[in-house]
């Protein structure tokens, strides 16, 4: 079960929640971004969407092969990763993918919507946190804390929904004990966004 730990080490979620909540503007924007190069620059010069979609997709299949947790909605990857199955490098390398390809798998014309990978990349960025202020930093964090809170902190940002967000992962969880670190992060998060 999460253990949101001291209370003397609540400011490290507000730390969090910063940085959840610079990520969740960088990948609206570059969401954004990718909508307007897509629409404007090359469907518009009437380039088909079938190919868009096609390169898009041999992308998402050549990232798949080598690394399968970026494949479908990623509650296998989320459960992977709280189970402390995969190493920090790979774990990052699913962050910056899915980071990078649903925003292109949507803007082409591919199935989909913000939620699950939200979650997704929340737990990659929670994953990371906890690693790095653990081996860096000399913190005793409990990763599976700190991946749940990223989880929250991502979904609210990205989606501007922090009580939706809080109440969502509380759920999953039930446990009364890191309410208090998952709104501040939450919160922190989805006002920066």
């Amino acid at each position: 079960s999460p253990e949101a730990g001291s209370y003397h080490d609540i400011y490290m979620y507000a730390i969090l929640g910063i940085a959840a909540g610079l990520a969740s503007v960088i990948y609206l924007k570059y969401t954004s971004a990718t909508s307007h190069f897509i629409r404007k620059k090359i469907l518009s010069n009437r380039i088909p969407q079938w190919l868009v979609m096609l390169i898009v997709g041999l992308l998402v299949g050549v990232s798949g092969f080598f690394f399968k947790d970026i494949f479908g909605i990623g509650y296998s990857g989320i459960n992977n990763i709280l189970a402390g199955k995969l190493i920090w490098k790979v774990v990052l390398i699913l962050f910056v993918l899915k980071f990078l390809l649903v925003p292109l798998v949507l803007n082409s014309g591919g199935f989909g919507g913000m939620f699950a990978p939200s979650l997704f990349m929340g737990a990659c960025l929670g994953y990371l946190f906890s690693f790095s202020a653990n081996n860096l930093l000399g913190f005793e964090l409990d990763p599976t804390t700190y991946i749940l809170v990223g989880m929250g902190a991502m979904l609210g940002g990205i989606n501007t929904i922090p009580i939706t967000a809080i109440l969502i992962i509380f759920e999953m969880t039930q446990e009364y004990s890191f309410i208090l670190p998952l709104m501040l992060a939450v919160i922190v998060s989805t006002t920066i966004s």
